[in-house]
């Protein structure tokens, strides 16, 4: 699924407090979808971004939406939840990816052997 590169603009200009707002909707979506378009994301990167999607973004947006009766403003509060949608679920999709990439990157190391040499104690691993 292709995201686009930043939220719908807003309808109309915007009160101070929503105007920062929304710069902080934009800076947190703008860097989730960098996530998202990584090659191969880290599993933390990746569960940072859909995390903060979900308890500080989608809230944000929701506080937005319910202080205002404009319907334009509505509108734009419901199509930026949609694009918050699709980046979560493409988020949830590449955590996924990140983990079973992780997974098959993933080599057990074993203490067999714990030598003494000079005093000095030498490990020896095996995979």
């Amino acid at each position: 699924m292709a995201l686009p590169s930043a939220l719908p603009p807003p309808p109309h200009p915007l009160e101070a407090d929503v105007l920062q707002a929304h710069s902080v909707l934009q800076n947190g979506y703008v860097a989730a979808q960098a996530v998202v378009n990584l090659g191969c994301p880290d599993i933390h990167q990746v569960n940072y971004h859909r995390e903060r999607v979900q308890s500080e973004l989608v809230p944000l947006l929701d506080a937005i939406s319910a202080s205002t009766s404009d319907s334009a403003m509505v509108s734009w509060c419901f199509a930026t939840a949609t694009s918050f949608a699709d980046l979560y679920n493409c988020l949830t999709q590449r955590g996924t990816f990140a983990r079973y990439e992780l997974d098959s990157r993933t080599v057990a190391v074993y203490l067999t052997n714990l030598l003494t040499v000079k005093d000095r104690p030498s490990f020896l691993f095996t995979q």
